[in-house]
């Protein structure tokens, strides 16, 4: 009885509130092969390291879709940003990425695409797939080529990220 007086006197709890911040970034330092597609050049720093805050049952990609949006990017993606939904970020595009097209899934050839470094570590599945936590560190990568080799992942084993990827 005591227990159900308390929590009647408090109300319900706000499951959803801001557990912490996550870091996000988003870069271009692919390197071009021979196919240079709509980006010739990398781009660099697209959207600096930037705190966001997150909330119960956040994935990566649900926090990302908030980053993108605040900054005025409009991603493109299939599936779902929850838990389970198979999200796959395919372009970005808007601001600093304008070629009409966004910068994304071929745009530098056929080995071309978002890459996800999570905590140092380049993930294996998609971005609905990871839940976040407070002080994370999300690097979303543009590959040009070798499908991760030129930004420092072989994407055919799961490992550890040695060094800074730039």
């Amino acid at each position: 009885l005591v227990a159900i007086t308390v929590i009647l006197s408090f109300g319900v709890i706000n499951v959803s509130a801001s557990s912490g911040y996550v870091t996000i970034s988003f870069q271009d330092y692919g390197i071009r092969g021979s196919d240079k597609g709509d980006f010739p050049h990398q781009l660099g720093k697209i959207i600096n390291k930037t705190k966001v805050k997150i909330n119960k049952n956040d994935t990566i990609a649900t926090v990302t879709l908030r980053l993108l949006k605040e900054k005025g990017i409009k991603p493109s993606y299939i599936g779902k940003p929850e838990m389970g939904g198979g999200f796959y970020l395919t372009t970005v595009s808007g601001k600093k990425v304008s070629d009409g097209y966004g910068l994304g899934e071929f745009s530098v050839g056929s080995e071309s695409g978002w890459m996800i470094s999570y905590n140092n570590w380049f993930i294996n599945k998609g971005a609905s797939e990871f839940y976040v936590k407070n002080n994370d560190e999300i690097k979303w990568q543009f590959t040009a080529t070798g499908l991760g080799k030129d930004i420092g992942c072989d994407r055919s084993e799961e490992r550890r990220v040695g060094k800074e990827c730039r």
